[in-house]
């Protein structure tokens, strides 16, 4: 379903415009795609981006929130355009977790840790999440995703992490919105335990991958986790190609068992 109004300029390849739900509200950080060409939209829902050498490819926008939506060249080089995204109807299991005194258990570890680090580094738009491929050894929900950050010389940043199941070659989202997590400046490790307010379900025999990229920060900077001998995957966020890693960044979950609620 495409609803289109007024919000992009086309002029010099150079696309711009918004991202809106149905209620017109700013969708953040929502993958926009032209052939080659790659852009994050900002917290309130506008992206930019070059589309030299790919003005007749078909733009597609994308969001695990919503329906991904195909627009054609000959509407988004139309000035004045708004693009607007259907919200997706949720059919994932979740539980509300938050607040619950149960019993929990670290259910995935980060692995051993090397030496060296893992960086993002001179933030403009990320064209890779990165993370740990991890399964159960029974049914969960899933509550808590930690994580150490090493250093962070931005003054601001925001991380967005996706847990996916993975299912031969794709890689299916498991949860209705993605987990963001705020980033300032840090110069010796610190902990982050993000809480997942509605449980996710995790499957014994199931295979997950634990994607964390950066989708907002200030001009330059760098972010780097200590690295940790984990089987993990790169994953081009243009194409859904992925690489095969030795070492991620160390990402452990906690939760409570299936059948305890």
């Amino acid at each position: 379903m495409i609803i289109l109004s007024s919000y992009i300029a086309f002029a010099h390849s150079v696309v711009k415009g918004r991202i809106v739900n149905c209620n017109g509200e700013g969708v953040e950080y929502a993958n926009v795609i032209i052939g080659n060409a790659h852009a994050l939209s900002d917290a309130n829902g506008y992206f930019q981006l070059d589309a030299s050498g790919n003005e007749n490819a078909p733009m597609t926008v994308s969001h695990i929130s919503y329906e991904t939506l195909a627009v054609s060249p000959a509407d988004y080089q139309k000035p004045n355009v708004v693009l607007t995204l259907v919200e997706k109807k949720n059919t994932l299991p979740t539980v509300s977790v938050s607040g619950l005194k149960l019993k929990e258990k670290k259910i995935a570890r980060k692995g051993v840790k090397l030496p060296g680090d893992v960086q993002f580094t001179n933030w403009t738009n990320p064209d890779a999440e990165l993370g740990p491929v991890i399964s159960t050894g029974d049914n969960y929900w899933l509550k808590k995703i930690g994580f150490t950050v090493k250093e962070c010389t931005y003054d601001n940043s925001k991380l967005r992490i996706i847990v996916y199941e993975i299912r031969g070659k794709d890689f299916i989202p498991v949860m209705n919105k993605p987990l963001y997590v705020d980033c300032g400046k840090i110069k010796k490790d610190r902990d982050y335990n993000v809480t997942v307010d509605r449980g996710i379900a995790l499957y014994k025999g199931h295979v997950y991958y634990i994607g964390m990229c950066i989708v907002a920060g200030s001009k330059g900077g760098v972010i780097s986790f200590p690295a940790y001998l984990h089987k993990a995957y790169a994953r081009n966020l243009l194409n859904g190609n992925t690489k095969k890693l030795p070492a991620s960044i160390g990402i452990s979950l906690v939760g409570v068992k299936m059948g305890k609620l």
